[in-house]
């Protein structure tokens, strides 16, 4: 299945384009492979090591595979272009309805149906997302509003980690755990979501898309609000829980 853990690296093209493709890649066809021989740069420190080893052991550690884009649902359930908004991620809506104003940056990870970005590009300042599927994209980029610029971008990836500055209030991902393939992944991207924040900013998920795991999938990648705890404690960032259905992570920097 495409984005399975373990093939072997092919060979690296330097010239890479802001959308995660090289220039003279179909953009239909083998996504991530630019990026198969990058290195695979992260913030790996010793506390995240023994956090793996005390309470992640159930997650490969790495899996040796930087073109992956994470184990991927069925294909049927890959693209949301036409899909209806999760019952978690109109939870994230309706906190962020609560939370947003006529300044705020958003990034929203994994676009699905542009719906969050035809609800919010009136009331903020900017919306940024990112998806592995073109539909998506293509969608929406069709929406017509000004300031939402979607990207088909892998949030595994080195491309995604170095992309964008750090201008962002609040960074959207219903599934953060969700199509991990490994632990050393998932500490690059939740890594990225940190360095994508302002001072005060806040990464946003949601209890049921933060536990569901694909099916056939590696049940350790199902997390509770205990698991983003230790998470955000690696990464210098305090957690809420919101109403036992939204969590965040927030960061706090002297001034």
């Amino acid at each position: 299945m495409k984005g399975d853990c373990g093939e072997n690296p092919g060979a690296r093209r330097d010239r890479v384009e802001i959308t995660g493709m090289c220039r003279d890649q179909d953009p239909m066809q083998n996504r991530g492979n630019c990026e198969d021989q990058m290195p695979p740069t992260v913030d790996m420190n010793p506390s995240f090591l023994r956090l793996w080893r005390a309470r992640f052991q159930g997650a490969p550690l790495y899996c040796a595979n930087e073109g992956s884009e994470g184990v991927l649902a069925s294909e049927g359930w890959r693209d949301y272009t036409f899909r209806a908004t999760t019952v978690g991620q109109k939870r994230i809506e309706k906190y962020l309805l609560k939370e947003c104003g006529p300044g705020s940056n958003l990034f929203h990870v994994g676009i699905g149906n542009s719906l969050l970005a035809q609800d919010f590009h009136p009331r903020v300042s900017m919306i940024v997302g990112v998806s592995i599927e073109h539909n998506e994209v293509h969608h929406g980029l069709q929406s017509g509003a000004s300031n939402y610029f979607p990207f088909v971008m892998n949030k595994y990836s080195l491309q995604f980690s170095q992309a964008f500055s750090s201008d962002y209030d609040f960074v959207v991902d219903n599934n953060p755990s969700t199509f991990c393939c490994c632990f050393f992944h998932l500490v690059r991207m939740m890594t990225a979501y940190r360095r994508l924040m302002r001072n005060g900013g806040r990464i946003v998920t949601e209890r049921i898309g933060l536990g569901w795991v694909v099916k056939g999938g590696n049940p350790r990648w199902g997390f509770d609000f205990e698991d983003w705890g230790r998470i955000a404690e690696v990464l210098g960032l305090t957690t809420s829980n919101i109403n036992g259905e939204v969590y965040t992570m927030q960061h706090h920097q002297p001034v």
